[in-house]
């Protein structure tokens, strides 16, 4: 990535001023990457970031990311679409919102997407810089068709943050609970406090009104609320947010910000208060994880997914002219008030065949790989790439799980979990070429991130494991088209 050449006016630049060379000479740029992941979706070109709109319409799973497909860096962004008939298989429309109009001249943030009749609505941020370089933030609509073609709303559905707010207002949800839509907001107050704001309305394009500051059982959320999802598993409300600053003696995340959730045992949607919240946890113990967006299918699962990167996290691949991915759909179960997150089971179709499990063996770029550890001694599991690795210890008297990450730089990051005091009896981890998730004890814990090696060659090793399994993946190339 040439910094020297992001100057703003570049980054700001409008879609229809850029040539179509820009676009070819990165496609060409990404082509020879070696970082591409095979079942995990990723940008065509440029930057991915909050997956947005995650809903199913006109017999179709809908699914939208945050983009800049100019560059790996943070520009003007609009939402690329993509539709899958499975959770799997995704394919780009190539009709993607883009910012071009007064109340979201600056950007078309994140937001989210409701069925209603035959349309679907869209509710996103629209980010307006004045020329103090102060930010007003607008929650705009869009209806869109059975032929995935968006209108934009003409006017902002809510045009001002209500009092004591600042101009951080965004990321809206819109979900429908009785008489009414209800659109939940991350936001920031004056006093630099995060809060989760909620608006209602018994229109979904018009009406919007401010009804109450969500209570959720816990005030202190740091500095700002981002991307906060209401969904409801087997009737308890779980609301995941992503609390940017938020004191690390109440939240003990490792990562430079925290995606979290407190689950309850009922909604009180008169005071928009969780009944009986659990403490404040995290959603995922690894390397990158952020801005997950969740919903409640009509078969009644809820489903997620999020953005395996971090803000102001730079990656091997910005200078590949691609930066971004987002994890597998997961499934949202509760034990205990604590989630359970499992891969959506239409992932099974990604398995192809079984390979014989040799200590020291070649693996794929794409694989499955399960191992159940001795319950008496450490476990380890290692990949390995000449001087680079990606190393799992299980500690069964500590209860915990540490991934040592050594990427192509030469620095080794460690990440760890502890599972309360249950022995750690299996672990599933898929793998992606760069990327990697880790689901523990069948989803009671999760570690993902991104990992950038040396050499081509990927070993697989282990010590004290009762057995192992691998599988072949099947890649399918998303977003590639």
């Amino acid at each position: 990535m040439d910094k020297n050449y992001w100057t703003t006016d570049r980054l700001n630049r409008g879609y229809h001023e850029w040539p179509k060379q820009r676009l070819t000479d990165l496609k060409a740029k990404v082509a020879r990457s070696k970082w591409r992941l095979g079942y995990h979706v990723q940008t065509r070109t440029g930057l991915l970031n909050d997956p947005n709109g995650f809903s199913y319409f006109n017999h179709q799973w809908h699914l939208f990311y945050q983009a800049f497909p100019f560059g790996a860096v943070h520009g003007l962004k609009s939402w690329t679409h993509l539709v899958s008939d499975d959770l799997v298989n995704w394919k780009n429309v190539h009709k993607p919102m883009i910012p071009d109009r007064s109340n979201d001249r600056n950007g078309c943030y994140s937001g989210s997407a409701i069925p209603v009749g035959d349309r679907l609505f869209l509710m996103y941020t629209g980010n307006i810089w004045d020329k103090h370089h102060h930010r007003q933030a607008k929650q705009d609509g869009a209806w869109m068709d059975k032929d995935n073609d968006i209108t934009k709303l003409q006017r902002p559905l809510i045009n001002q943050p209500p009092l004591e707010v600042t101009g951080n207002f965004r990321d809206p949800q819109i979900i429908k609970h009785g008489l009414y839509y209800y659109a939940i907001l991350g936001a920031q107050t004056e006093g630099n406090r995060g809060e989760i704001v909620v608006y209602r309305s018994q229109s979904v394009d018009h009406g919007w009104n401010p009804f109450k500051t969500m209570d959720i059982g816990n005030d202190n959320l740091g500095y700002m609320v981002e991307c906060p999802n209401l969904v409801f598993i087997h009737n308890h409300p779980v609301i995941i947010f992503c609390p940017q600053g938020i004191d690390r003696k109440r939240l003990n995340y490792q990562n430079r910000y925290p995606n979290a959730y407190i689950a309850g045992d009922s909604m009180n949607w008169n005071q928009m208060k969780i009944i009986n919240p659990t403490k404040i946890r995290l959603m995922d113990y690894g390397f990158d994880f952020y801005a997950t967006r969740s919903f409640n299918a009509p078969d009644g699962r809820a489903l997620s997914i999020s953005w395996v990167g971090m803000p102001g996290v730079e990656y091997a691949t910005d200078s590949e002219g691609w930066s971004g991915a987002l994890t597998l759909v997961r499934e949202l179960d509760l034990k205990d008030g604590q989630l359970i997150q499992r891969p959506a089971r239409e992932n099974r179709k990604l398995f192809v065949h079984d390979l014989k499990a040799v200590n020291g063996m070649e693996i794929p770029k794409q694989c499955y790989i399960k191992w159940v550890p001795n319950i008496d001694r450490l476990s380890q599991m290692a990949i390995t790439a000449e001087t680079s690795h990606l190393y799992f210890s299980i500690d069964q008297k500590g209860h915990r799980l540490s991934i040592h990450r050594q990427n192509l730089s030469g620095n080794e990051e460690i990440r760890q979990v502890r599972i309360n005091k249950d022995v750690i009896h299996s672990c599933a981890l898929y793998f992606d070429n760069s990327e990697f998730e880790v689901y523990i004890n069948g989803g009671v814990r999760t570690m993902t991130g991104r990992f950038f090696r040396n050499g081509h060659v990927l070993n697989l090793n282990w010590t004290d494991c009762n057995s192992v399994t691998v599988k072949q993946l099947k890649p399918i190339n998303i977003n590639n088209d």
